[in-house]
């Protein structure tokens, strides 16, 4: 059975919310857990208003993707970061490139 499905969810916004929930659940005993969570968070932000993909909106993508390697068992905090940022210099380079000037 799907994750939607599963937990009986009706919109897209609340598969958005379910999903990240779940993946910041599953992080809950992490070492590094708010770099990972900084990270996902940013990822969230460079494609908040990125067209939604055949499945559903962009950012379930990277949430998906994260769940799934945790799912696996993936606990190395620099492959899950890789993977919530995985798009972002592809897709949002510009914005990406907004946010590191103002970092630095």
């Amino acid at each position: 059975m799907d994750f939607e499905k599963e937990n009986n969810l009706d919109t897209p916004e609340q598969r958005t919310e379910a999903l990240k929930k779940e993946v910041l659940e599953r992080l809950e005993n992490f070492e590094q857990k708010e770099k990972i969570i900084e990270a996902v968070d940013l990822a969230l932000s460079l494609h908040s208003d990125q067209r939604p993909r055949p499945d559903g909106p962009y950012i379930d993508h990277i949430l998906r993707g994260v769940n799934r390697l945790l799912n696996l068992g993936v606990t190395d905090p620099d492959i899950i970061i890789a993977s919530a940022l995985h798009d972002s210099v592809e897709d949002q380079s510009s914005k990406l490139a907004e946010k590191i000037i103002v970092f630095f």
